[in-house]
């Protein structure tokens, strides 16, 4: 939860996606431009660095990246470069991630919104509803870490956190109004 300098609550956002009970929050730093925050987050199984950004008062999971306990993860803002995450390991394991997050509308007026392990998906031609509203969502096992769209055959492949793949076929474009909600 965040709070504004007179004790009033801003907004918030959930650390889990609700599929395990424990979850503890091992470390917490802002990036450089303070846009987005990282968080080493521990569960039951495993342990992963989540990154949040904050657009349109809502708090967007943009990514986790998913280490075994043992690993003892740790990690670090680059000073300098705002989208650049440093992390290594007890084992000596050292990863620098270049993060970029792409801004796109599908050839069909589709908006596509990553937000943890969930795709907020708006078609544009048939509503104009600012994301993190949206017409439907597409809910996965994990988080969904990227994503591409094939407007062609109206199909979406999701890569998640888990290291899984998911290709999810849409119907009809004409026909998505019945999906709302």
């Amino acid at each position: 939860v965040f709070f504004e300098r007179n004790g009033l609550q801003r907004s918030s956002f959930s650390v889990n996606n609700g599929m395990e009970s424990i979850t503890t929050i091992k470390n917490l730093k802002w990036n450089c431009n303070s846009d987005l925050l990282a968080a080493i987050v521990r569960k039951e199984s495993h342990d992963s660095i989540k990154i949040w950004s904050f657009s349109n008062n809502h708090w967007y999971s943009k990514q986790e990246i998913r280490f075994s306990k043992q690993d003892e993860v740790k990690f670090m803002w680059d000073p300098v470069n705002p989208l650049r995450l440093i992390s290594w390991t007890l084992k000596g394991t050292i990863t620098v991630y270049n993060f970029i997050w792409i801004t796109a509308v599908t050839d069909n007026s589709v908006a596509l919104v990553i937000d943890g392990s969930k795709i907020l998906v708006t078609p544009l031609s048939m509503s104009l509803i600012p994301p993190p509203m949206c017409l439907f969502e597409l809910e996965f096992p994990s988080s969904v870490t990227e994503m591409a769209f094939w407007s062609f055959k109206n199909s979406l492949a999701a890569s998640l956190s888990d290291g899984s793949l998911s290709v999810v076929e849409l119907p009809d474009i004409d026909t998505w109004q019945d999906l709302e909600g």
